[in-house]
């Protein structure tokens, strides 16, 4: 069974111990079963013998190929054999060639090692001798590159190179190269401190690049910086007795900023000059370990000269006084300071801080190169360099005495600086007035804002945007408050409407016009008093000063704007969004002054524009709308009473404009066009009845009003005109069933009239029905 194919596998797993054990078949269907089950397997047996012997002829001939083979196959195998043992002796000649190689390589190391050493020995030898010749003829240079030889050997191997051999009686080269290191570091910082005593500056640079070369970086850098602190210390120090000198006899003001400028420009200097000297010699990331020590002695001097300038200025009790008085009662104090005595000083603040910000940025751009230096150094290629964080330079400025005694001047400059500003508006209000008759401003406005161009300028000038950004917020506070509070007071207090009389003045135009002899140059009639005279003129000069302060404040930010890039060309997007805010935060104000401006307008057309504009419209007659067809073909462009109208409006606008700037002749034109249009509407309603030739007439009217009122200022006011040519179209109908194709159509126009106002308008028709 077990060489049955698979397709017989089902019958192999069969009870193997029942087929060959008959004696357990029983009964005749098990029996049945079992041959059954044996003729089925016979059957598949002999079929799958019918079909291998079917491939019996090409198994014989592929066989037969085969055997054509075997005499190749034999040649093969007896070539594969030889070439392998081919391989095997080149293998074991190369294994023997490699291990004679790598004893050879050994052996050229060890040699290398040893001529190395024998070198060395040698090199210390010569080292030995040549230093202690160099130190005998007074040759440091020579004798400081011996040295350094010296100590780029191993030191542990000299050490144990010593122990090992035996010199004599006499020190071994590794003692007496020692000593020659003790000699000459002792020799070089006594000649150092000779040459710092008398002065010589070729003999202190000399004897300053021999301390690296003997390996003590530390020690060298320390004494030149001492050097160069005494010396800064010293030209500080003669700069102040000098000044100090000069005031006790010339009476003469020390000018700090000259003294600070002196102390932070000799220090700079001394940096700079000596730069080359520490790169080259000490390597980097001593340039900053330079700075660090200067800047301490420049924080003791710059400290010093602060205290001595607070001191001269007696800037604590004047700032203390400031703080006591300024605030809401500053108008009722009578022995307040005037402004100008600190402009000066101010200037003097802001120019010191200025001067101290530029120096730290100088600190700042060395710092930063030399630490780029340092960092591109590998792994123990200079042992002897600092390690130093990155935020180095941070580090100093926050520690620097110099600094912090800045900020608290930043304080101090802040306070006096909100006085200043605070006392000069009030000052500049207090002497306001209108300079010339021809002027149509107020000599507040110029000075006002010149005063804060000059504070946003000299706050600019302390390079501190901190600083900036707080006279920003102190110039927007004082406009929205002290100065804008000034103006609204005289438009609060309106235009006197008597001081003109207009009344007679319409009357007699309205006259002329019926008879066709108007002219545009009638003069007006004034009863008015001095004081009324006055206080129009007050208030149309404060309408002015509200429209100049708009367009001065958009050129103040705009100027402070361009500046302040200028003076932080590098911000972060911190400083940057603080500093854009303050200054939106300032033309934000000028919002507020065209806000109060439109108040003001708005109270001339209610006070005085309505109630001339309403006087003149009271001159059209119940019949003036009712003409005939002669009677309309007549008039040229218009009616008789249009014409006075309009002669009349230029009367009023020439009146009003002449004391006006010329955008505040356009806001008057705006004014006085919305008067009319709402007085005639509700004349029209009132007391007006059109026919056919009078609507006609009325169209005529409008459009002639409106090309008037056009030319008259470069604002469009066809837009106040909306509901009256509506009005004036629904006039014009033939028939009443025609107002559908106009109003509530879908066209572009957006009607401004009421069902209710539609057939109000349509009532005037006299000749279509009241139903």
């Amino acid at each position: 069974l077990g060489s049955l194919p698979l397709w017989l596998s089902a019958a192999s797993a069969m009870d193997t111990t029942k087929l060959d054990d008959p004696s357990q078949l029983l009964d005749i269907d098990a029996i049945h079963d079992r041959l059954q089950a044996l003729r089925e397997a016979e059957r598949a047996c002999d079929s799958e013998l019918r079909s291998l012997l079917g491939h019996r002829n090409d198994m014989e001939v592929k066989i037969t190929s085969l055997r054509r083979f075997v005499p190749q196959l034999n040649k093969v195998m007896a070539g594969a054999r030889e070439l392998s043992e081919m391989v095997g002796t080149t293998c074991a000649l190369a294994e023997n060639v490699s291990s004679k190689v790598r004893e050879l390589d050994l052996a050229k190391s060890r040699l290398q090692d040893t001529v190395k050493r024998v070198d060395d020995i040698i090199d210390l030898k010569n080292c030995m001798e040549g230093a202690q010749a160099a130190l005998a003829a007074d040759q440091y240079e020579q004798a400081a590159a011996f040295v350094h030889r010296y100590l780029s050997f191993d030191q542990e191997l000299l050490r144990s190179e010593a122990a090992s051999q035996s010199f004599g009686s006499g020190p071994t080269p590794y003692e007496a190269l020692q000593k020659a290191q003790s000699d000459l570091t002792s020799l070089i910082v006594s000649r150092f401190e000779q040459a710092v005593e008398s002065k010589q500056r070729p003999a202190i640079e000399r004897f300053v690049k021999l301390f690296p070369m003997i390996g003590l970086h530390q020690r060298g850098i320390g004494m030149y910086c001492r050097y160069l602190s005494a010396e800064i210390a010293r030209e500080s120090q003669g700069a102040l007795k000098k000044a100090l000198n000069k005031q006790d006899d010339d009476n003469e003001e020390v000018n700090f900023v000259e003294l600070m400028s002196v102390l932070v420009e000799t220090v700079a200097k001394t940096v700079e000059e000596n730069q080359p000297v520490v790169e080259t010699h000490y390597g980097p990331g001593h340039v900053t370990v330079m700075i660090q020590r200067l800047q301490t002695e420049c924080d003791t001097q710059g400290v010093r000269l602060l205290n001595e300038c607070f001191s001269q200025r007696k800037l604590d009790s004047v700032v203390g006084w400031v703080q006591k008085h300024v605030g809401a009662d500053m108008k009722a104090n009578d022995d307040l300071l005037d402004p100008l005595q600190f402009d000066n000083l101010l200037s003097e603040i802001t120019t010191i801080m200025g001067r101290v910000d530029l120096y730290f940025r100088f600190l700042r751009r060395k710092i930063t190169a030399d630490l780029d230096s340092l960092a591109t150094l590998e792994d123990g290629e200079q042992p002897h360099a600092p390690q130093l964080p990155p935020n180095t330079f941070d580090l100093l400025q926050r520690k620097s005495d110099l600094y912090k005694e800045v900020q608290i001047l930043t304080g101090k400059y802040i306070t006096l600086e909100e006085y200043f500003l605070l006392a000069s508006v009030d000052k500049a209000i207090s002497i306001d007035t209108q300079a010339g008759e021809a002027d149509k401003t107020t000599t507040v406005v110029d000075d006002v804002f010149f005063i804060l161009a000059k504070t946003g300028r000299r706050a600019l000038s302390s390079a501190s945007t901190d600083c900036f950004c707080a006279m920003l917020n102190h110039a927007g506070s004082l406009l929205q408050t002290t100065y804008l509070q000034y103006l609204d007071a005289a438009v609060q207090a309106g235009y006197y409407s008597s001081a003109l009389d207009f009344g007679a003045l319409q009357g007699k135009l309205l006259t002329l016009a019926s008879k066709g002899k108007v002219t545009t140059n009638t003069p007006s009639v004034s009863a008015a008093t001095p004081a009324a005279v006055a206080a129009q003129r007050w208030f149309m000069l404060n309408l002015n000063n509200l429209e100049v302060s708009v367009e001065f404040t958009g050129r103040l930010v705009g100027d402070l704007t361009v500046e302040s890039k200028r003076a932080f060309p590098a911000l972060s997007e911190k400083e940057k969004h603080k500093l854009e805010s303050c200054l939106a935060d300032l033309g934000g104000v000028a919002a507020r002054f065209t806000h109060c401006l439109e108040r003001g307008f708005a109270s001339l057309r209610t006070s005085f524009i309505d109630g001339k504009v309403s006087t003149m419209l009271d001159e059209i007659g119940t019949t003036l709308y009712e003409c005939t067809e002669d009677d309309l073909s007549s008039f040229e462009s218009s009616s008789p009473f249009m014409g006075g109208l309009i002669t009349a409006l230029k009367a009023l606008i020439a009146s009003l404009a002449k004391q006006l700037t010329p955008g505040n002749t356009d806001q008057l034109v705006a004014q006085v066009t919305y008067s009319t249009v709402s007085n005639l509407e509700r004349v029209l309603f009132a007391t007006c009845r059109l026919n056919r030739a009078g609507a006609l007439l009325f169209d005529r009217d409008v459009r002639c009003l409106v090309a008037y009122l056009s030319n008259a200022t470069q604002w469009s006011v066809r837009d106040h005109f909306a509901r009256l040519t509506q009005i004036s179209t629904l006039l014009n109908v033939d028939k009443v069933s025609e107002v559908a194709d106009y109003w509530g159509g879908a066209g572009a126009v957006t009607w401004r009239l009421t069902p209710a106002e539609v057939r109000k308008a349509l009532k005037l028709r006299t000749d279509f029905r009241t139903d």
